[in-house]
C-alpha cells in the first residue's frame, strides 16, 4: 500500500480501494483483513469487488488461528484471478 495513513480512512470506498490494493500483492484470509489491514466486514468488500467492479476473486477455505491462537474452519482466503473495473 502507498501509505500507511491509508489504514485510518474507514470509509467504505477506502476499505474497497484498500482491499483491491492488497488483492494485487497478497492472497490475505478475513482475519488478515480485518487484523492488519482494517477491514472490518471483508466479505462485503470482496462482494463489491465481484459484483458491482467486475473482479473475478476466488476463495479459497481453510483453517487459520487468529490472534488468540484459536483455530477457525473454513476461513476464506481471497485470491485474485482477473481485475476488473479500477478502484
Amino acid at each position: 500500500m502507498s501509505e500507511a495513513i491509508t489504514l485510518l480512512d474507514t470509509s467504505t470506498e477506502a476499505q474497497v480501494r484498500r482491499v483491491g490494493e492488497i488483492l494485487r500483492e497478497h492472497k490475505p484470509t478475513t482475519v488478515e483483513l480485518r487484523d492488519y489491514w482494517n477491514i472490518m466486514a471483508p466479505a462485503a468488500r470482496i462482494y463489491t469487488l465481484r459484483h458491482e467492479l467486475g473482479w473475478e476473486i476466488a476463495t479459497v477455505p481453510e483453517t487459520v488461528r487468529d490472534a488468540f491462537g484459536r483455530p477457525h474452519r473454513g476461513v476464506g482466503r481471497y485470491v485474485l484471478i482477473r481485475e476488473g473495473s479500477p478502484v
